[in-house]
């Protein structure tokens, strides 16, 4: 409370005070040390009342499974693993209640009420660098960022990054995944293989009437968010067609991008909306219906150890190969360390930055890394950390001389992401056979004559690593992801192209933009469109695109460099799997969310198959 005292009045605080304080948070200390004893400190605890269940404390440190964390895979995995009554699954989670967080003003100061600032989508922005939100920074990429750009967010909530995102709903291309398979050797990840693993995730009401490639009967609620009749963005995509036409793409417009075969299209966001209420859908609903008592659907057998982080997964090493036998974390709540016990499997789902670092601080990584912070190494997986890459962005915006849309065309604007419009290219570096999109731009309607388009480079090349700065897990691990770095400068030249297209869509007769506010200059201050003042304008402005992946990637047996094989068990060691977006060995052409979703279907799948 003293920190929340301006200056003045901090100095008025008299000594007799401060001593009376310090008297106070002493004796709190002391009995909580003497709790924490009590509890067994370090050792293995029972009563663990650190919990989201609605039936009490979490009274047992023995379960079947153990998931780490609460994202789209690890809440998926959880649910379906709970499913079978006679399996108890503890799923561990860093953050807390999204909502609680808001309700203690711990966002940035706002005034909203928790239910605006968290489930209301226009409002996703007001998490970023919160309490719900593990607030990476970047400070060693090669081509080092502007200071405004270096944050990278991830969710530290219930629900992962679901708590936090725009809630964009995008599959990517069928390519993606062949490629997955011949090019990694990932046998069993086809699109024909996870397509079934899609629907299980979905409950689609735009595309019921196409069952055979969506499903209408899954936890997660998909909406457009805004979304409107062609006809009503007719601006944007009839500007989409001059320049496609201008610059050689064969852009064709669709009503369903997710349907596996959609390259270089433009069409309508689909989201992780309530189309009731328009309010915001976590992966929480694969939890929340089974875990508050008085609900008929209420599992006894599903445990959640919510602001507890996982320090380190046990083995037992006179096993061969060595065997996860259970967790320690800390509940953050009690201010105590527990070891839960996992007698099947434990699932590391606590995504591409922070799956490498917990199985490093466990001893499963390079040689060299753990050697150098005198961890002992249980299994040595050179792969670990390594293959990270995401999505780099580019903001560019201008002033139009189109008048604001009709109030009628945006019904829902307040409750909806403003964005809702996105266009797909293969660019030009990429053979016709292969139907992957490298360029996704997001399209904002005009408001107040502002428009802008926000570009990803979906198929970079570039690759980095995430590795320890300390063996503290309650510090960041340093991710350096090497942006624009691959050998052939394909990642730029793609970039290069994709604001080449803005500006060119921008300079419609049907856009008719007259001032650029942000995009590439010469060296007058011009507005240029040359390659070099492109290339100038991208290393000062790029940002990330929050798509993190790769970082446990998954492969074959052949693979030296792979962390998983294609059942998602970690190489060296029995009873342990990864299972989020640090698997795929390609990151895929478009957001991240609906794939990491599928991947902790994929996972409980595989899970169940082996634990009859």
């Amino acid at each position: 409370r003293l920190r929340e005292l301006n200056t003045v009045k901090f100095r008025e605080v008299r000594t007799m005070e401060y001593s009376r304080i310090f008297c106070i948070v002493l004796v709190w200390l002391m009995l909580s040390s003497n709790v924490s004893a009590q509890k067994g400190g370090k050792e293995p605890g029972k009563n663990n009342r650190n919990n989201d269940n609605k039936n009490g404390p979490i009274t047992t440190t023995v379960f079947d499974f153990i998931v780490i964390g609460s994202g789209p895979a690890g809440a998926a995995v959880a649910s379906r693993l709970s499913e079978r009554s006679s399996r108890t699954v503890l799923l561990i989670e860093a953050g807390g209640d999204a909502l609680d967080y808001v309700n203690n003003a711990f966002i940035k100061g706002s005034k909203l009420n928790s239910s605006q600032v968290v489930l209301t989508p226009i409002n996703w922005d007001v998490t970023e660098k919160s309490q719900i939100d593990w607030s990476y920074l970047n400070y060693g990429e090669p081509h080092p960022m502007d200071n405004s750009k270096r944050f990278q967010a991830a969710g530290k909530a219930l629900g992962g990054t679901t708590a936090i995102n725009t809630m964009m709903y995008v599959r990517g291309n069928r390519d993606d995944y062949n490629f997955w398979v011949s090019q990694f050797g990932c046998t069993g990840w086809g699109w024909n293989d996870v397509l079934p693993f899609f629907k299980k995730v979905e409950n689609s009401t735009r595309y019921a009437t196409n069952p055979s490639f969506h499903g209408n009967s899954g936890p997660i609620n998909l909406g457009p968010g805004g979304y409107q009749p062609k006809a009503d963005w007719d601006i944007i995509i009839r500007a989409n067609n001059e320049t496609a036409q201008a610059l050689g793409y064969p852009l064709r417009f669709t009503e369903d991008w997710n349907d596996g075969a959609s390259t270089n299209v433009i069409g309508f966001h689909e989201h992780t909306i309530n189309n009731r209420t328009g309010k915001r859908v976590t992966s929480m609903e694969y939890i929340t219906p089974y875990i508050n008592k008085a609900s008929a659907q209420f599992r006894p057998n599903l445990f959640i150890a919510s602001r507890s982080l996982a320090h380190k997964i046990n083995f037992d090493t006179t096993s061969n190969p060595p065997r996860a036998i259970s967790v320690t974390y800390s509940d953050n709540r009690n201010r105590v360390f527990i070891t839960a016990r996992a007698n099947a499997e434990i699932i590391v789902s606590a995504g591409a930055l922070r799956s490498p670092q917990l199985l490093k601080l466990s001893g499963v990584g390079p040689r060299s890394e753990l050697q150098k912070f005198n961890i002992p190494v249980v299994a040595n997986v050179p792969g670990v950390g390594e293959n990270l890459h995401d999505h780099p962005v580019i903001a560019t915006s201008w002033l139009s001389s189109l008048p604001n849309p009709p109030e009628k065309a945006y019904p829902s604007y307040n409750q909806s992401l403003g964005a809702r419009c996105n266009t797909f290219l293969r660019s030009h570096y990429r053979p016709t056979t292969d139907g992957r999109n490298d360029i996704q731009i997001i399209w904002l309607p005009p408001t107040d004559s502002f428009m802008l388009g926000f570009a990803y480079n979906n198929h970079p090349l570039s690759r980095g690593s995430v590795t320890l700065a300390t063996d503290d897990p309650n510090d960041r691990p340093q991710a350096i992801f090497n942006y624009f770095t691959d050998a052939n400068d394909q990642d730029m030249k793609v970039m290069i192209d994709t604001v080449k297209y803005i500006y060119t869509y921008a300079n419609t007769q049907t856009v008719q933009k007259f001032l650029w506010l942000e995009g590439p200059t010469d060296s007058n201050g011009q507005p240029s469109m040359a390659d070099a003042d492109i290339r100038r304008f991208l290393l000062a402005n790029y940002g990330s695109g929050y798509h993190y992946a790769g970082s446990c990637k998954m492969g074959p047996t052949s693979d030296p460099m792979a962390v998983v094989d294609t059942q998602l068990r970690v190489r060296g060691v029995n009873g342990l799997r990864v299972c989020d977006a640090s698997i795929m060995p390609q990151v895929t052409s478009g957001n991240t969310q609906a794939p990491t979703y599928m991947i902790g279907e994929r996972c409980a799948a595989f899970v169940s198959a082996a634990h009859q």
